[in-house]
């Protein structure tokens, strides 16, 4: 990549060696031996070169030595042992060309520094956007999950849930039951355009590959709320929120606990989500509608007032207050 920067990739799919002898490991580990043994070699006779193939050597071993590592290569591990590999080139055309032809010395770097410009530029346009990006991954790594994977995501940031379920599909099908993330966004994307069927299938499929997907769990709970199996959502909320505590979370267990007239445990999940987000309208209100069921109507009027405060326009909060105030009254004078 340092002679020829082209067909760059952001995620390469390398292949892995398992062994120091397969052939073209060998070779490549004599080359960099033969490296190592010339920048030996030329400490005592050119140092700027010597230094260059160590400078190269030391500063890439802080990443890539023998200890292991899930991504065995990446471009950005170059970046300062890269210094090395140009100062050598430098040095090269400066002690052997240019005391010889200054124009063509000149040439040289004119054509190095000229290329190198428009490769980046090429570049650039490629990083321009998330589905450019993954989109060249994926074309050069077609056989990845990883880079499908993001180029999912980018399309489902856009919306466009075809090609979204096209990309998570494909990962599912490099690698099946194996990335719950793909799962979990193909139930997404299915939700998103209306195959609830589907989408509660891949929830399944994500928690059967992480039993620990908390999302995942959250998602398929909503999935089951919809088709009105609320004990099995139910299920999925309280399992969701052994991992993940979210607002929402406790919101829609909420809903089903006041479904199910058990108001306690409904306040009780009200309260924690209104303990981390204050500014939702909708909880003040149902944990007022909780308070009104069971007769403590001064807890009910100041949450349908906090609701108020929030949403002026929520004619039934202003009409439920004023209920609570005539209970309130009402109970005054017994």
């Amino acid at each position: 990549m340092l002679l020829l920067p082209i067909n760059q990739n952001l995620d390469y799919d390398f292949p892995i060696s398992n062994s120091l002898f397969d052939g073209t490991t060998l070779v490549c580990g004599i080359i960099l031996l033969l490296l190592a043994g010339l920048a030996i070699y030329l400490y005592d006779k050119n140092r700027i070169i010597s230094f260059g193939i160590f400078w190269f050597f030391l500063t890439l071993s802080i990443e890539s030595s023998i200890i292991p590592i899930s991504d065995v290569i990446f471009e950005h591990r170059t970046y300062i042992p890269s210094f090395g590999y140009f100062l050598i080139l430098t040095c090269l055309i400066f002690q052997f060309l240019y005391p010889r032809n200054k124009n063509v010395a000149a040439l040289l770097f004119l054509f190095l520094v000229g290329s190198n410009t428009v490769l980046a530029i090429q570049r650039n346009r490629v990083w321009k956007d998330d589905i450019s990006l993954w989109s060249d991954a994926n074309s050069k790594s077609p056989k990845k999950a990883r880079p499908l994977i993001n180029l999912g995501y980018a399309y489902g940031k856009l919306q466009k849930w075809d090609k979204a379920i096209a990309a998570f599909t494909k990962v599912n099908e490099l690698e099946p039951n194996y990335h719950a993330a793909a799962y979990y966004n193909l139930g997404i994307a299915f939700w998103a355009t209306g195959q609830k069927d589907k989408s509660l299938e891949n929830y399944t499929l994500a928690i059967k590959v992480d039993s620990t997907y908390a999302d995942a769990y959250y998602g398929r709970g909503v999935c089951f709320y919809y088709l009105n199996d609320q004990d099995k959502a139910l299920a999925d909320y309280s399992k969701a929120l052994i991992y993940l505590q979210r607002p929402e979370l406790y919101y829609n267990r909420g809903l089903i606990y006041s479904n199910k007239k058990m108001w306690k445990e409904a306040i009780a999940d009200y309260s924690k989500a209104i303990s981390t987000t204050s500014s939702n309208s909708n909880l003040y209100y149902n944990r007022g509608l909780a308070y009104g069921s069971m007769n403590q109507w001064d807890l009910a009027a100041d949450d349908f007032t906090k609701t108020l405060q929030l949403d002026p326009q929520n004619k039934s909060a202003a009409s439920n207050r004023e209920f609570a105030y005539s209970k309130m009254k009402e109970a005054a004078n017994k």
